[in-house]
């Protein structure tokens, strides 16, 4: 899926950190690990586009967030893109 910065929220590392509800230091292990949403960098500055982390918040918690949810997210991402 490719990013559309042009309509999505782009979040900082607080951000995201805020949103995970996890520490720094947590972030930044798991950072290095390879395990946090997908990212750009955009002007020097690392940013979060609100769909990666909304995809990986549904992608590590499968139960929460059912196949019917995760099909109604995907379905509505994708005709987002196509309004765009």
């Amino acid at each position: 899926m490719s990013i559309d910065i042009a309509h999505d929220e782009l979040y900082t590392i607080d951000e995201v950190i805020k949103r995970l509800k996890i520490s720094r230091t947590k972030f930044m292990m798991e950072k290095k690990a390879g395990r946090v949403p997908k990212s750009i960098i955009m002007m020097g500055r690392e940013l979060f586009p609100s769909t990666e982390v909304n995809r990986f918040l549904i992608e590590q918690n499968p139960d929460v967030f059912g196949s019917e949810v995760a099909q109604a997210a995907a379905t509505a991402i994708k005709t987002h893109k196509r309004k765009g």
